[in-house]
């Protein structure tokens, strides 16, 4: 189900693959997938038989998969996620519809785009609309001409002075920082121009033909990591910061899992009777709780 030809990240090339949108929190702490959602390419969402066949709901159409993530931006929001900083890849950051779909949801973003996507430098700008001859509609498309064009960014970057760049630590890595020459230059977008988890926990391994088995699939590889993240976390073993962050203490209304005030409402089916709820068992605060302290949202796929 979804599998076209079409670009692999985990290969790094253009092969027959299935694709996943999915949305992540991160911190210095750790991320982990908040949205999961197969891509669909227009050759399967316009595809009746095969859509039935593989239990695609109905209110499943094809979308872009810029499309797919604002949407799971918008749902995360909307539950009350705290915005922060969005970073792509250049699959996502090249579309201008998408930087533009953030920039309304009120939130910043870094994402890459590919070398040859096109800008307009600074001082230039598109020339204006034809003029109106008094007949039809109004003109309103801005206008290029020759010499009076788009730059790609890699030529402009490599126009660029060397007194331009700064040299920036954005990483620690094992033995060292990690660093780059960085130069910002405030440009003008091109409209028109371009349109551990998946190997260790076997997210990339489903072979299924099912819309829901898919998504299925992806649960308990995405629980299994949030396990693990949270592990690390409490342990102070992160990948990421070996520091020990500060527990939050509980809210007001927790309630312990097990405990009778969140047993469920078919209790009664099961035949053994339950453990009353001590106190020992009470589970530690979940380290997990400190991806939502100012979150950063990561595109990906």
């Amino acid at each position: 189900m979804g599998v076209a030809r079409q670009y692999c990240g985990q290969l790094g090339k253009q092969d027959n693959c299935q694709v996943a949108v999915s949305l992540s929190l991160a911190s210095e702490q750790g991320s982990i997938p908040i949205a999961y959602q197969l891509y669909l390419p227009k050759d399967w969402a316009a595809y009746p038989v095969r859509r039935k066949t593989a239990g695609v709901p109905a209110d499943i159409a094809f979308a872009t998969k810029p499309e797919i993530a604002l949407a799971q931006m918008r749902q995360a929001i909307a539950a009350g996620v705290l915005p922060g900083i969005v970073l792509a890849d250049a699959g996502y950051g090249d579309e201008t519809a998408f930087r533009d779909g953030i920039t309304e949801l009120g939130m910043r973003y870094a994402v890459g785009i590919r070398p040859d996507t096109t800008v307009w430098a600074p001082g230039r700008s598109p020339l204006p609309p034809k003029p109106w001859i008094g007949r039809g509609i109004r003109p309103t498309r801005l206008r290029r001409a020759p010499g009076h064009e788009p730059v790609a960014v890699k030529a402009l970057a490599l126009a660029l002075p060397p007194q331009a760049y700064r040299t920036v630590a954005w990483r620690e890595g094992t033995h060292t920082e990690l660093s780059s020459r960085f130069a910002a230059v405030r440009v003008r977008p091109a409209h028109r121009d371009y349109q551990e988890l998946k190997q260790e926990f076997g997210l990339s391994h489903y072979e299924g033909r099912g819309w829901r088995g898919f998504h299925h699939h992806a649960t308990p590889c995405i629980a299994a990591y949030g396990f693990l993240v949270a592990q690390r976390l409490e342990r102070g073993g992160s990948k990421k910061n070996g520091a020990r962050p500060e527990m939050p203490s509980l809210p007001h209304n927790y309630v312990p899992r097990g405990s009778r005030a969140s047993a469920a409402t078919c209790a009664g089916l099961d035949s053994d009777t339950a453990i009353p709820h001590r106190a020992s068992h009470r589970p530690q605060p979940s380290a997990m709780h400190l991806l939502w302290r100012g979150w950063i949202c990561l595109v990906t796929q």
